[in-house]
C-alpha cells in the first residue's frame, strides 16, 4: 500500500512538474571542450537563441545571449561557411535584430577557425567573445551534420 501511494505521488508530481515548462525549447547544437560550455544554440518556436561564454574573462564565467530569427539563423550559417572557404581578411560585420555580430576569421598551422564577436550595443570595444571554433564545430553547432 505505502508503495501504490509512492508510485501515486510521483506521477502526480510529474505531471505538476511538467505543467510549469513555458518556452519549450530544443538544443541544435553546443560545443563544450573538455566539458566547459563555450557556445550553444537553442530553438525556440518562433526564434533561435545563441549563448556564448566571452572568452575575455578568464576568472569570471559571463554568459552572453541573443535572439535571432529563421532567416537570420540560415544566412549566418551561409555567411560562416562562406568566410570558411574564402577566408576574408577583415572581420565580417553582421546587422542582427538585438545587435551586430562580428566574425573573425583566422587561419594557423594550415587550420581556419572563427571567433565570433557580439555587441548588443553595436560597440566592438565590449563586445563578448567566442573561443575559436573550426569548420567542424560550427556544423556540429548549427545542427547541420
Amino acid at each position: 500500500m505505502k508503495k501504490i501511494i509512492l508510485l501515486l505521488a510521483l506521477v502526480v508530481a510529474q505531471f505538476a512538474n511538467a505543467q510549469t515548462k513555458t518556452g519549450e525549447y530544443v538544443q541544435i547544437g553546443k560545443i563544450a571542450p573538455l566539458g566547459a560550455f563555450a557556445i550553444s544554440i537553442d530553438k525556440y518556436p518562433d526564434s533561435y537563441r545563441v549563448s556564448l561564454k566571452d572568452q575575455k574573462f578568464k576568472e569570471l564565467e559571463k554568459i552572453t545571449h541573443f535572439s535571432i530569427s529563421e532567416k537570420e539563423f540560415e544566412d549566418l550559417y551561409s555567411l560562416i561557411m562562406s568566410g570558411f572557404d574564402t577566408l576574408p581578411k577583415d572581420e565580417l560585420v553582421v546587422e542582427l535584430t538585438e545587435g551586430t555580430a562580428w566574425l573573425h576569421f583566422e587561419k594557423n598551422m594550415g587550420i581556419t577557425s572563427l571567433k565570433i564577436k557580439y555587441s548588443a550595443e553595436k560597440n566592438y570595444d565590449f563586445a563578448a567573445e567566442s573561443n575559436f571554433l573550426t569548420k567542424k564545430q560550427v556544423t556540429k553547432l548549427f545542427g547541420k551534420k
